[in-house]
């Protein structure tokens, strides 16, 4: 078979064959035999799917036999969300076929099972003009080690236009069900079925297919009869430990009666919970069916108190999960039953869900009205596990519970928007807690969701670009592939054709004004490190279900650090410089970048080959900034290095630079990682560069990264330089750190120098910068330093030398205007809202 696919197209709907199966038949017309023989890897049918599957036909005489073996039946297969599965395995079908009789025998066994699951069934199916019977001969079925058995003297009879159920019982366990008597068609005429200790559990199979799940062990009768050419339905059935969806209910008792003269069944339905307390009622079903009419088939009324919300989870259970908390409401059941009327409330308490692709749990309690063509949720206030609120407003329009669209609005002044992990999304995760409204919008099966936020303290989002690469996709290598066989080529429409189920779709806005409250981390490609970073910016992320991504916008970093890792070789921690941007314009991997970072550290100038004077200071260290500027593309950007010399003197920068070519980019990288490995200048003639030096500057940097590594509150450091016959000996622990909510922000160095000519310790050193912001949003900032002037040549012959440190301490204040108006409007405004609540305040009064 070329086109299999070509019977699920105009034969039988929905199945599916694989392709090149080998079917094979002779017909003999002079022997009237037939000899059929079939092999299929895979037929799928409606979900269902036989494995490894062997077809063989054969006749003798007036009698034809038919054999199906499956290796596998899979009647529900795992999902991501249920890893159950449930199939026969080596299952073998018999058919014979003989004048108006048809024998059957339908064996499987579940060998790899921990229970025992097997079973065989022997039946006859007679066809003639009077009659159609059906009776199953043999029984003999294990499911989980309880054995099933239909009582072998059943009969299942169609004569006359009427079914005749005759003894048949089933039983398995304590389990009984029993189907007795004639389908209704003439006046007198029964059918009754019992269940005696019947666990609703039996049927699991057929409540997942209708995708909840039922327990309880029934006992009762449910009776079908015959009167004034009407069928008449009477039940009295007890349910024990009646749940739904693992949730227990309590004990249920059903009853309905039947009204000749209305043509309408009473029911009456409750359900009590025992508990410590005493009984309770949960669930009163009370009212009237018209099976007869052709409308106003409905009408009954729903009361129920403490039901529990986990038992309607699994209905919701694609958008949401862990729903807790309890119901109390009463509902009117009116109109068709194709088309429901609903009217009523709902009261949910201490109510908590948590949003699957959020992450995010929230808790409530509200007031739901069930009007005519909608679900209204009137003023709901929402709580997150930090204890921010918002409230939600809104309904449901539909049209009887079909067609249902969503029309919901979401406002707060502090909310967790998301909580999620890498796992849960790759292309960004982390905390999200902002301010702003959310819209949500569209069927429930293509929602929309439209979020405005404006981020708050404690946000921490981190952008993962540190994938893996393929060689392959680096132009400089090409592959070619090998040349095929044409011949071995499966032509395209011979492949299995599966009818994608439909699925629930979703489309995200989430415009993003973010303020230097939060934290962003990116982690770069090619083991280079991360940056994390605090900064503001304006940034428009769209995200749907198919999988489609795209970021637009322009982040300003503020502050933060980029921890640049050179391999196992080079790993420090560089101040971000304020100005930096990230600019996004749709493809989130596609980010155009300009950061600067500084790395500050004091070296000795000497390394550079630089002769003054032998007797002068010039040996001793001085500052140095070293910056890396990553630019250009986010994912492969351009890194360059500067080094800067903040607290030199004209002259000597003018012979620092005359030994460092700037422009030359092979000798700044040999310098800048001859700076952040051994702490020193690179200069191959210098014959007075002490190695010995260079080792235990190696030593100090492992030790600072693991100190670095005690406390994420706390950047620590440790140098030391053993000094020689010229230079002194010196030992330094730097130490950065932010508190208060990132309002107090410290850095700095400390330490001491000994002087091995005249064997004592002395000049305990210290440069340390402090800031605090006064007003949270920084513009007005407290500001205080202690500097060590650089004992320089310049120094050592002025008046400098004798004045060691330079302190200050002052005020700052910082607003970022376009034109003098704007630099005030902010004050007027604060007046003139002033003003409306002082006019608010005395009307109320």
């Amino acid at each position: 078979m070329k086109k299999p696919e070509f019977i699920g197209e105009h034969f039988v709907y929905g199945l599916n064959i694989s392709p090149d199966t080998p079917l094979t038949a002779v017909f003999d017309m002079k022997n009237h035999t037939l000899t059929a023989d079939g092999m299929v890897k895979k037929i799928i049918f409606n979900n269902t799917e036989a494995l490894n599957s062997n077809l063989k036909i054969r006749t003798s005489g007036h009698r034809l036999q038919l054999v199906y073996d499956i290796r596998h039946l899979i009647l529900k297969d795992s999902t991501a969300t249920d890893k159950t599965v449930f199939g026969l395995d080596s299952l073998q079908l018999r058919l014979g076929a003989s004048n108006d009789s048809l024998t059957s025998q339908i064996y499987w066994h579940n060998a790899d099972s921990v229970w025992i699951n097997k079973g065989l069934l022997e039946g006859l199916f007679i066809n003639n003009r009077h009659l159609q019977q059906l009776t199953i001969s043999k029984s003999k079925v294990y499911i989980n080690d309880t054995l099933w058995q239909v009582d072998p003297k059943n009969e299942i009879v169609y004569s006359n236009g009427a079914w005749h159920f005759h003894h048949l019982i089933i039983r398995g366990g304590l389990s009984q069900f029993a189907l007795l008597g004639e389908f209704p068609k003439n006046n007198g005429d029964s059918l009754s079925a019992s269940f005696h200790s019947w666990n609703l559990s039996n049927l699991d199979l057929l409540w997942h297919f209708l995708g909840f799940d039922i327990d309880g062990m029934v006992n009762g009768t449910i009776k079908i009869t015959h009167e004034n050419g009407r069928n008449a339905r009477v039940a009295d059935l007890n349910i024990d430990h009646l749940a739904l969806n693992h949730t227990l209910l309590g004990d249920a008792r059903v009853l309905s009666t039947w009204d000749n003269v209305n043509s309408s069944a009473f029911i009456k339905t409750q359900v009590i919970r025992r508990g410590d307390a005493g009984r309770a009622k949960t669930i009163d079903l009370t009212g009237f069916y018209y099976p007869y009419r052709d409308s106003a088939n409905l009408d009954l009324t729903l009361q129920f108190n403490r039901l529990k919300l986990t038992a309607i989870n699994p209905f919701f259970n694609e958008y949401i999960s862990h729903l807790q908390g309890v119901a109390k409401g009463k509902i009117s059941l009116k109109g068709a039953t194709d088309n429901p009327l609903i009217l009523g409330y709902v009261d949910i308490k201490r109510a908590s869900l948590v949003v699957n692709y959020l992450n995010t749990k929230y808790s409530f309690h509200q007031r739901i009205l069930f009007d005519k063509d909608k679900i209204d949720f009137g003023k709901m206030t929402l709580y997150d596990t930090l204890g921010n609120s918002a409230v939600l407003k809104g309904d449901i329009l539909h049209h009887y519970f079909r067609d249902m669209r969503m029309n919901l609005t979401i406002n707060t002044n502090k909310l967790l928007f998301f909580n999620t992990t890498r796992h849960m999304n790759n292309v960004y995760y982390g905390k999200a807690i902002a301010s702003g409204e959310v819209r949500i919008t569209g069927p429930v099966n293509d929602i929309k969701m439209v979020i405005d936020a404006t981020s708050a303290s404690g946000t921490s989002v981190v952008l993962p670009l540190d994938y893996s690469t393929e060689i392959a996709d680096k132009d400089y290598i090409i592959f070619k592939p090998p040349p095929t066989d044409s011949s071995t080529l499966v032509p395209e429409e011979t492949v299995l054709k599966l009818r994608k189920e439909k699925k629930s779709r979703y489309a995200i806005t989430l415009n993003m004004n973010i303020r230097p409250s939060a934290d962003l981390k990116i982690y770069l490609p090619s083991n280079m490190g991360d940056i994390q970073s605090k900064g503001s910016g304006i940034l428009n992320l769209k995200v749907n279900s198919e999988g489609n991504m795209s970021l637009s916008g322009d982040y300003v970093v503020d502050r933060g650090e980029f921890n640049f890792s050179l391999g196992n070789f080079v790993k420090k921690h560089f101040e971000l410089v304020k100005g930096g941007r990230i600019s996004w314009a749709g493809n989130p991997y596609q980010a155009t970048v300009n950061i600067k970072g500084l790395y500050k550290l004091k070296a000795n100038l000497s390394s550079l080959g630089i002769v003054v004077d032998s007797s002068a200071s010039y040996k001793s260290r001085t500052q140095v900034n070293c910056y890396i500027i990553m630019s250009h593309d986010l994912f492969n950007p351009d890194i360059k290095f500067q080094i800067h010399f903040p607290d030199l003197d004209p002259d000597m920068q003018r012979m620092v630079y005359a030994q460092l070519d700037t422009t030359n980019t092979a000798v700044m990288n040999q310098q800048m990682i001859s700076l952040l490995v051994l702490g020193s200048f690179s200069f191959s003639n210098a014959s007075n560069i002490s190695w010995n030096t260079s080792y235990y500057t190696i030593l100090s940097n492992q030790l600072s990264s693991m100190l670095s590594k005690i406390s994420k509150d706390f950047d620590i450091g440790v140098n030391y330089k053993p000094g020689d016959a010229l230079t002194k000996q010196e030992f330094d622990v730097a130490l950065s750190t932010q508190l208060f909510d990132d309002r107090l922000m410290i850095n700095g160095n400390f330490g001491m120098t000994y002087d091995k000519q005249n064997k004592s310790a002395n000049n305990l050193v210290g440069d340390v910068d402090i800031r605090y912001k006064i007003t949270k949003d920084g513009r007005w900032l407290l500001k205080a330093y202690n500097h060590s002037n650089d004992s320089s040549w310049y120094n050592y012959n002025n008046y400098d030398k004798v004045s060691p440190y330079t302190q200050g301490v002052g005020i700052v204040y910082r607003k970022e205007f376009t034109s003098l108006s704007d630099l005030f409007r902010r004050s007027n405004d604060k007046r003139k809202k002033k003003a409306k609540k002082k006019t608010s305040k005395n009307r109320k009064l």
